[in-house]
């Protein structure tokens, strides 16, 4: 078992912890003889790049480097990329906050650790943008109360966002969370910065105003912008009008 020198996460690594175990990545206790906890990240090899980016966050906690398994669940079969690190208490004192009992939950102790990073590293494993348009959080694998803790919590944060259902059968109703206008674009600024290369496309397309050149988000009203167009207008139509009416106030003065 490799020795750590380290005995504390950076910055860095808390909030890439913070953010992840609520979407793809996993916490446990990897034996019954075990006091620690391991974290563990894997993706489809189709997004290695990405877990190459998760690992390097994760390096130095870590006993090998990634490697590719043949997997087959319930959706067929195909190939993951996945690593883990050793078990330490670093990881034990997360996983309690987030599996009080062996299992991930929703807690107000985790969402309370999320930085602008781990909303990033959360929406980029289990978020995505539908037509363009609608930001969702894939929380299906939460319950109903846990979907609206977040959604309270988000509120908290000035964002506002919504808890949806959706029903699979007549047995199996699943709850997610998606972004209101205003909150996805409020979402979307405090996160686009830290959104890894292979995942821009999850982010809100952008443009710049004709007007004020201020850059905005297409499909979205530039409520942003508007008080500078506005202003702008407002002069232009102003040298508009002093331009036509300067020779009249020239006549008129010619004549006092």
């Amino acid at each position: 078992m490799k020795t750590y020198k380290k005995q504390d996460l950076t910055q860095e690594q808390k909030d890439f912890l913070y953010g992840t175990v609520l979407g793809d990545g996993s916490m446990c206790i990897p034996a019954k003889d075990c006091t620690n906890a391991i974290f563990t990240a894997g993706q489809g090899l189709k997004q290695k790049e990405y877990l190459m980016w998760k690992y390097m966050i994760m390096k130095e906690w870590t006993n090998s480097p990634p490697k590719i398994y043949h997997t087959k669940n319930s959706y067929g079969s195909g190939y993951t990329i996945s690593f883990a690190t050793g078990t330490h208490p670093v990881f034990t004192k997360i996983y309690k906050e987030c599996y009080p009992n062996g299992k991930k939950i929703v807690s107000i102790e985790c969402l309370n650790n999320l930085s602008d990073f781990s909303l990033a590293v959360w929406y980029m494993d289990d978020g995505c943008l539908a037509n363009g348009i609608t930001c969702k959080i894939s929380t299906e694998g939460f319950t109903k109360e846990e979907n609206q803790l977040i959604v309270d919590w988000f509120k908290s944060q000035g964002i506002e966002t919504k808890v949806r259902k959706q029903k699979y059968s007549e047995t199996k109703t699943f709850y997610y969370v998606v972004f209101l206008r205003e909150g996805r674009n409020k979402f979307m600024k405090r996160i686009e910065k830290y959104i890894h290369p292979t995942m821009q496309y999850k982010l809100l397309k952008k443009r710049n105003c004709t007007q004020c050149g201020i850059s905005f988000y297409e499909n979205y009203h530039r409520t942003e912008c508007s008080d500078v167009c506005k202003k702008k207008r407002e002069d232009k139509y102003m040298d508009i009008y002093y331009q036509n009416n300067r020779e009249k106030w020239r006549y008129k003065k010619s004549m006092t």
